[in-house]
């Protein structure tokens, strides 16, 4: 595997939710100033977001980090460093964040502490909105089923 876990055992779930990826560094500066905001959004969007941080710096390098660090989100680390994620993705610098819906599609990349386009709660939560309207929609939208989900749409009324 090119990415190995890192603190919490267990893999995230991330079907049916928005996954917020964080390529970052222990050395970097601004990546350790976004893990409080990460950490509190994942809290206060544990049910619909998953935050997965992916580091390129050695495992114990990380892993001596967290001692230091409340981390309360998934970690990682590239274990083929820059050649598999980062480049793959088109990474420059770090931190980068890409957030990505429930169907595959980036909905917000880049640094997110830039004054051009900075990442937010709010941005957060109106990704996480758009995310769950669309598969509202998409439950709908299931041949031979109604808005109820039951079947058949409504009865005509006899007079």
């Amino acid at each position: 595997a090119w990415l190995t876990r890192v603190g919490k055992p267990a893999a995230p779930d991330t079907k049916g939710k928005v996954v917020l990826v964080d390529f970052w560094a222990p050395w970097c500066g601004p990546c350790r100033r976004l893990i409080p905001e990460l950490n509190q959004w994942q809290k206060e969007f544990k049910d619909d977001l998953v935050i997965i941080g992916i580091s390129d710096e050695p495992a114990p390098k990380v892993e001596q980090f967290m001692k230091n660090t409340t981390v309360e989100y998934a970690m990682a680390v590239d274990t083929r460093r820059k050649e598999m994620t980062k480049a793959a993705l088109g990474v420059q610098g770090i931190p980068h964040v890409m957030v990505v819906d429930s169907t595959g599609i980036v909905r917000w990349q880049g640094f997110p502490q830039s004054g051009e386009d900075t990442l937010t709660t709010e941005v957060l939560r109106q990704i996480i909105a758009a995310d769950k309207a669309q598969r509202a929609e998409k439950k709908d939208d299931k041949p031979g089923e109604g808005k109820d989900g039951k079947g058949g749409g409504e009865t005509p009324k006899k007079d």
